[in-house]
């Protein structure tokens, strides 16, 4: 079993990789679906509130494709004033509990308000949590996170009676993946910082992914919009789909239901 997932920013998201997109991030996710749909993947996209109040057109016909669900992103991606006071007076780039409390209910509220669907799955931005964020997770209605990366996982674990947690157990793109400013530098004779191409990524989750399968798992894989499409427009991202189309995918909620 697969579950192919994707983070998605709102447009005033300060990020060093966005001046090589052609596209917002959204609109980008809309391609990804598309090009997922046409292999017949399903496709978990966390999304940040945010993006549901910049680009409320888009986020809507996003979370009305076939193939898509919804889930959380948190709803600025920790860029707000509080959470820049948060980090400069010394303390979590999280906030307070109250912070990440509010932060979790604005994120439901927006992609409600959006979509109409209450999301029940959820990932922080940059895969950040601490020790109160899954207790307010599961409090605020929140079933499975997927925020944790770890390639010694195949299979779901329970957090507590409310909250499951589904790691991320392939190698992440955004991380790994040789792209952007670090494609830019690339001298031709090494890759910067151990960084691979995106062919050699997509060649090393799908081994991952047959791994996971011989086992009995469940592949967790995470793949930015952004990252495969400033990567090579999403060319390798196709190449993946193809070969996932051979497994069963799910969407994360779906585990979720059923995490046996």
């Amino acid at each position: 079993m697969v579950c192919l997932t994707g983070n998605v920013r709102h447009r005033s998201y300060r990020n060093v990789d966005r001046r090589y997109a052609r596209n917002t991030e959204v609109q980008l996710a809309l391609r990804y679906c598309e090009i997922a749909a046409r292999h017949h993947v399903k496709v978990t996209m966390f999304i940040t509130g945010k993006a549901c109040v910049e680009e409320r057109s888009g986020v809507g016909n996003l979370g009305r494709q076939a193939n898509t669900e919804l889930g959380g992103h948190t709803f600025c991606a920790f860029q707000s004033v509080r959470h820049w006071l948060s980090r400069t007076l010394g303390g979590s780039a999280l906030g307070s509990a109250s912070m990440q409390r509010r932060d979790i209910e604005r994120t439901i509220a927006a992609i409600q308000s959006v979509t109409g669907k209450r999301i029940t799955v959820w990932r922080n931005h940059a895969s950040r949590y601490d020790v109160r964020t899954y207790q307010l997770l599961g409090a605020c209605g929140i079933r499975l996170v997927s925020d944790r990366i770890t390639e010694h996982t195949t299979a779901v674990e329970r957090v507590s009676q409310e909250l499951l947690s589904l790691p991320i157990n392939t190698l992440p793109d955004h991380e790994q993946l040789l792209h952007g400013k670090y494609a830019e530098r690339c001298s031709g004779v090494a890759a910067p910082h151990g960084r691979r191409t995106i062919q050699e990524w997509r060649e090393t989750v799908e081994q991952q992914v047959h791994t996971i399968e011989q086992l009995g798992g469940i592949a967790t894989i995470t793949a930015h919009p952004l990252c495969m499409d400033i990567a090579d427009h999403m060319h390798e991202f196709e190449q993946l789909c193809r070969f996932l189309s051979q497994y069963e995918t799910r969407w994360v909620s779906e585990v979720a239901e059923r995490p046996d």
